[in-house]
């Protein structure tokens, strides 16, 4: 076998853009240039001063840093920030150019880790508007009869433990607890287990927990760990194509359970 060997240069590429180039006719003349410089002129190539070669190559080099995108990233996302100047100054100060992309690869799963760890877990309240439907917001202070536990993200086993922090958090007085997973992108057995630790305190204190937006991945795997034979087939809610759909039925039998049990409250039970 043979081959032909071949190379690319960025800076020759953007001199040329610079220079008017905008079609791949114009790398083809600029290499034809070059060839005969090579051909005709190569000699005389050894009296230019690589200080010149190298402020040529510094001052393209620059004109082909996006400094509106560069100022944009600093500004807007820490983790990319981070990669980012790992990544700028690895490939100043290493001694070889792999080592950079390994410290930007690096860094990046690091960040990344280290924001999957995090169980994205809200505790709303469903209150009712004026004009009849229902909203939700951030409860604060006192626990309303009816809890909806938003679960939100990946949820998995290096986030299980915040997951449980979380769910042991947003337990309180509340009679009812709606945990919906609309939210979910992924989840694993071990979040389930946590997630079933939940439902299991709240039934041992004679709560009901009704689970909403359940798609038939979830239910699949709710169905393997007997969570739905132990919970009841009523109390779980699949996920459905209509906004809102699951989480208005869920919030029906919550409403059902409420007036049907004898105890105080001071919110009125929702009307769907």
């Amino acid at each position: 076998m043979s081959s032909i060997a071949g190379s690319g240069s960025f800076t020759r590429s953007a001199i040329t853009y610079q220079n008017g180039g905008k079609t791949r006719l114009a790398g083809v003349l600029v290499g034809i240039i070059i060839l005969i410089v090579l051909i005709f002129f190569a000699p005389y190539a050894k009296y230019i001063p690589n200080a010149s070669l190298a402020g040529v190559i510094m001052v393209v080099a620059y004109s082909m840093v996006d400094k509106k995108a560069l100022v944009k990233v600093l500004k807007t996302n820490f983790n990319d920030a981070v990669v980012l100047l790992v990544t700028m100054f690895t490939t100043i100060f290493a001694p070889h150019l792999e080592q950079a992309i390994y410290a930007g690869v690096a860094t990046s799963l690091l960040l990344y880790l280290k924001d999957s760890g995090v169980a994205g877990v809200r505790t709303l309240a469903p209150i009712q508007a004026t004009d009849g439907r229902f909203v939700e917001q951030e409860i604060n202070g006192e626990r309303p009869s009816i809890a909806i536990i938003q679960l939100e993200g990946s949820l998995y086993f290096g986030s299980a433990s915040d997951l449980e922090k979380k769910l042991s958090e947003a337990y309180g007085e509340s009679k009812v607890y709606l945990v919906r997973f609309k939210g979910v992108s992924v989840i694993d057995i071990t979040a389930l287990e946590v997630i079933e630790a939940f439902i299991n305190r709240g039934m041992a204190d004679g709560n009901r927990v009704i689970l909403s937006g359940v798609t038939p991945k979830i239910h699949r795997m709710l169905e393997r760990m007997h969570v739905i034979k132990h919970i009841g087939e009523e109390n779980i809610f699949t996920q459905e194509d209509e906004v809102f759909a699951s989480s208005g039925k869920a919030l029906e039998e919550a409403n059902s359970f409420v007036r049907s049990v004898s105890y105080s409250v001071k919110e009125r039970p929702i009307q769907i």
